[in-house]
């Protein structure tokens, strides 16, 4: 692997200035090549040699860039994952597409959870060798996923809490980093869960817009590798939404929940592959 000062001599004077300290603070705690610094945690990195977080992820996210401009290119094959709904499947050709950002909308949190670990099931069933990051933004779900054991190896899904929308992006950067440094990107996908994204951009009037557009950025670089992104939403009736105006335009695919008690309404109300507006209902 290029060691980090090889690929700083290539940088412009202003990148070698903004990252010498931190480069040479790196090697010092022998993290001297990129694969090593992006499958480390930055958070204990930070804690360890006091260099500063923030330039840690500026860091990474700059070589992370590099990487993927020399070595990504548009992925032509397209797989799908199964929804273990044969309607649903029907409509979308298939599924939901690796690779793609998949949204799911309802007032009913049961119908988000229940859709989001059918999706998750058919991910891991999909592909064997794959795992999941699970990112919980209320606390909601780690407290039930033991009830999922019977339909999926939790083994193979990582469960984190983010409680901000800059943490957020820092999970995803580090999944990212990590993916690129694996050197096995086509052979393991990955899939990216964010739970209830919307509570978060819908709630906290702490959130910005640079923060936001952070994310999309973040989200965007993560479909280039083929990571496919599942969010959840659960829309509150009271509540103003201003997360339908933010990552509206990096969404592949928009499903909208509801149920009359007996079957669970789906209606697909954005999709980049198939015809819209389409719907279908299935047996819970």
């Amino acid at each position: 692997m290029p060691k980090l000062i090889s690929l700083a001599s290539k940088w412009t004077p202003e990148q070698q200035n903004l990252f010498r300290t931190s480069i040479t603070g790196l090697a010092q705690v022998n993290i001297d090549d990129d694969a090593t610094f992006l499958s480390s945690d930055l958070e204990e990195i930070s804690r360890t040699t006091g260099l500063p977080l923030q330039v840690l992820i500026a860091l990474r996210q700059h070589i992370v860039s590099e990487m993927m401009i020399s070595s990504f290119h548009p992925n032509i094959m397209v797989n799908y994952i199964s929804s273990h709904f044969d309607p649903l499947d029907r409509l979308l050709g298939g599924g939901m597409r690796i690779g793609d950002m998949t949204e799911l909308l309802s007032e009913h949190p049961h119908l988000l959870e229940k859709l989001m670990v059918q999706f998750m099931q058919g991910f891991l069933n999909h592909c064997p060798d794959a795992h999941i990051c699970h990112v919980d933004t209320n606390g909601s779900f780690q407290t039930r996923i033991l009830h999922y054991t019977k339909v999926m190896s939790l083994s193979r899904i990582e469960c984190h809490k983010a409680f901000t929308v800059p943490k957020i992006n820092q999970i995803m950067d580090r999944y990212g980093a990590l993916q690129l440094a694996s050197q096995q990107v086509k052979d393991k996908p990955m899939l990216i869960v964010i739970q209830d994204i919307g509570y978060l951009m819908d709630s906290d009037w702490n959130v910005t817009l640079d923060q936001v557009k952070k994310l999309e950025d973040t989200i965007l670089q993560l479909k280039l590798m083929n990571i496919t992104i599942l969010v959840s939403h659960h829309l509150v009736p009271t509540t103003p939404r201003r997360y339908e105006l933010t990552l509206d335009n990096i969404v592949d695919l928009r499903l909208n929940l509801s149920s009359n008690h007996q079957d669970l309404h789906i209606d697909i109300t954005k999709a980049r592959h198939v015809k819209t507006p389409q719907s279908c209902s299935v047996s819970m």
